[in-house]
């Protein structure tokens, strides 16, 4: 449920066509050519003819030629219209047909439920081309032009009337196609999406509870070339007609298990419409109204009462509230070192109870540090390698530390005159006399001119600030894996990843069945996380002035500071729902989703957005329906083209109780609705744009 990054594609870098067609469609051809020369002795050669064939599909289509099959599998698709996207926008026009398609493609999509087909489990018959076209008990296409009488074809057998109540009409057939193309062949991410689609006329009918396992449908892509005159014929609806399968693929359409997903999120909406004061993340106000008036400022800040057994043994009461908070807190949080959970701990004498939600931050991060099976290791690790800099910063301060070798070198030359002793000793001869020099414990000198390692440490103590940026940057303590590993670890910590819902909600009037509930981020909350984790293996006061430096050290950058709690069946029926938070119209925010529970989620974002939207998932572009059987119209003007328009339309009215969709009554209703444009009139491409089914979304905005 996280975000994920996406290349976006351009408005205006793809543009939609009717049809895409080839400069000469596929078939034989014959080229007719003669040289004449005028002149004084004129010449006149023999016409002479060049025969040259265009190929492409014709009995079977290539599954890589395929982009999309839509629907597949099993779900809830009884507005959704079958369609298939092919990676060649020009493959459903490779191929002309006679009177009345010559403009429409040479391919439909015949869609049958599970008792409509004849064979087993709705399988085309195979044959060879050559034996299938020479049938007499069946209508056959009529084919022309050369081709291999021995290739495999797959075809499927049925009622002419019913073929052609299922397949659209040559008048039909225009309106469910489509091309699209980059408008600018160089652009490599817009010439990707270039694709053409074929559309069926046939919804899969609603499916009641009745059907448990759904019922089963069939797509076949089937080739229309050669039947154009008994697909207009209205004297033959008797007969069986024989139609060649190119590619299909079947479904499971299945019952509506409850509300749908308008209708679940219509519920969100209407709750916080009506009750916008318990939006937040905390008791409701009726409940709040019934409470004490000295304990209501507490519980409108998201605090709940809770028992609460000292060590000591006594019982009394505490306040507690996790890191989710219904408005912003400005409590600056103590600056002093955090030893234990009790330094969390806030007494309020006036009534005489605890506020234990720090200590509770606290004490949660370090259980949660220690039943991690590497971090204490890793942490023991990153704190020697502190210790090990901070002691050399105690001597050579933050210049930078001399290399061993060179300080031994000087050490001796410059304290002692050994060095220049030698040298003279090696270069000996009768006019120079060596100097004898009194030898010296070179070491404990040095041992004596540092002083008291506590006092220096507690000096870089006293004089290294950890919230100085300055400072923090000169010190470069060198990473290693263990280090990363450690501080990837926290940061996670951080964002809340680990929690669980109790830490979350802590008392389940908070966040009832079917709500939705915003809240801030509690960061002085966080920080006592972050330091009850980092507490492990603290032994003295060095080990907690490290801390600070590794606490110090854990990134802030995109650590959540709003989000939302979602319990719904939304959360549960729709697994990959997409949530979008923004700032304005242009900036997007970081959005990461974490499922608590079967029917719970949380949403954080890293900024407080002015607008929240919850989306219905949709892997890939689809038409049909809305849940609520409308479409919403969108406009096809150049400047806002497939935007919505606003008003929606209800198109049950043009389905039969099969699920043949009226296509000519349709698209010439849609034509008044949508008002083209005089210089851009209704088109093909403007009836199959009305025809996407835009996800549902629940839109929050903020003041």
């Amino acid at each position: 449920m996280a975000r994920t990054s996406q290349k976006l594609i351009k408005n205006g870098n793809v543009q939609i066509y009717d049809k895409n067609k080839p400069p000469l469609p596929a078939g034989s051809y014959t080229v007719t050519y003669s040289q004449e020369i005028t002149g004084a002795v004129p010449f006149s050669s023999t016409v002479r003819e060049q025969h040259f064939q265009i190929d492409g599909p014709r009995f079977s289509i290539n599954e890589l030629d395929i982009k999309s099959k839509q629907p597949s599998g099993t779900g809830i698709y009884w507005n959704v219209t079958p369609n298939i996207t092919f990676r060649n926008p020009k493959l459903p026009w490779l191929r002309q047909l006679k009177t009345p398609y010559e403009n429409t493609p040479w391919m439909a999509l015949l869609v049958l439920r599970e008792d409509e087909w004849n064979t087993e489990e709705g399988k085309p018959e195979s044959t060879e081309v050559g034996t299938f076209l020479k049938r007499e008990d069946i209508l056959v296409p009529s084919i022309q032009g050369n081709y291999d009488p021995g290739e495999i074809c797959k075809y499927v057998q049925l009622p002419l009337g019913k073929a052609r109540t299922l397949l659209p009409e040559s008048d039909e057939m225009e309106f469910l196609s489509q091309a699209r193309l980059a408008s600018d062949p160089s652009d490599q991410l817009a010439k990707e999406q270039e694709v053409s689609l074929i559309l069926s006329k046939r919804l899969p009918p609603y499916v009641d509870q009745s059907y448990e396992k759904g019922q089963r449908f069939i797509c076949y892509l089937v080739s229309v070339e050669g039947q154009e005159a008994h697909l207009t014929s209205t004297t033959e609806d008797d007969k069986q007609i024989g139609l060649i399968v190119l590619n299909y693929w079947s479904f499971i359409s299945q019952p509506e298990p409850g509300e749908s997903f308008r209708e679940l999120m219509q519920h969100l909406l209407d709750g916080v419409n009506e009750q916008p004061q318990d939006a937040w993340l905390k008791y409701p106000e009726e409940l709040i109204n019934q409470l004490p008036v000295e304990a209501r400022p507490r519980l409108q800040d998201g605090y709940v009462p809770l028992c609460y057994h000292t060590w000591s043994g006594e019982e009394t009461m505490t306040w507690y509230r996790g890191p989710l908070i219904p408005n912003k807190d400005h409590i600056k949080r103590p600056e002093k070192p955090n030893y234990t959970s009790y330094e969390g701990m806030i007494y309020d004498p006036e009534v005489g109870l605890f506020d234990n939600s720090w200590s509770v931050a606290w004490q949660l991060g370090r259980s949660i540090a220690l039943a991690n099976e590497s971090f204490p290791a890793l942490l023991a690790h990153w704190r020697k390698l502190w210790g090990q800099y901070f002691d050399q910063v105690s001597v050579y301060g933050l210049s930078p530390v001399p290399s061993p070798e060179l300080d031994l070198l000087q050490g001796l030359t410059r304290e002692s005159g050994w060095g220049s002793n030698v040298h003279q000793a090696l270069v000996y001869n009768s006019d120079v006399k060596v100097q004898t020099v009194k030898r010296e414990a070179w070491r404990k000198k040095q041992r004596i001119k540092r002083g008291d390692p506590i006092e220096r440490i507690r000096r870089v103590m006293e004089d290294l600030d950890p919230d100085n940026e300055d400072i923090a940057a000169q010190i470069n303590l060198a990473n290693t894996n263990d280090v990363d590993k450690a501080r990837r670890w926290l940061e996670q910590l951080a964002n809340l990843d680990s929690l669980l819902l109790p830490y979350f909600v802590s008392d389940e009037r908070m966040l009832p069945m079917n709500a939705i509930r915003f809240f801030h981020v509690d960061q002085q909350w966080i920080e006592f996380l972050l330091d009850g984790a980092a507490s492990l293996g603290v032994q003295n006061e060095f080990d907690v002035f490290i801390n600070r430096w590794i606490r110090g050290s854990v990134s802030n950058h995109g650590r959540p500071k709003f989000g939302m709690l979602l319990r719904s069946p939304l959360v549960s029926r729709w697994p990959g729902l997409q949530v979008e938070g923004s700032i304005g119209s242009t900036r997007h925010l970081k959005v990461t989703g974490v499922q608590l529970q079967e029917q719970i989620a949380a949403y954080f974002f890293d900024d407080v957005p002015d607008c929240i939207q919850i989306i219905e998932p949709h892997t890939v572009l689809t038409y049909g329906m809305n849940t609520d059987g409308t479409i919403m119209l969108r406009n096809i003007s150049e400047q806002q083209f497939g935007e919505p328009t606003g008003p929606s339309i209800s198109i049950m009215n043009y389905v039969d109780n099969i699920g043949v969709i009226k296509i000519r009554e349709l698209q010439q209703d849609l034509n008044t609705m949508v008002q083209p444009q005089p210089h851009d009139p209704w088109r093909p491409a403007h009836f199959v744009l009305q025809m996407i089914n835009g996800a549902d979304l629940g839109e929050f905005k903020f003041n």
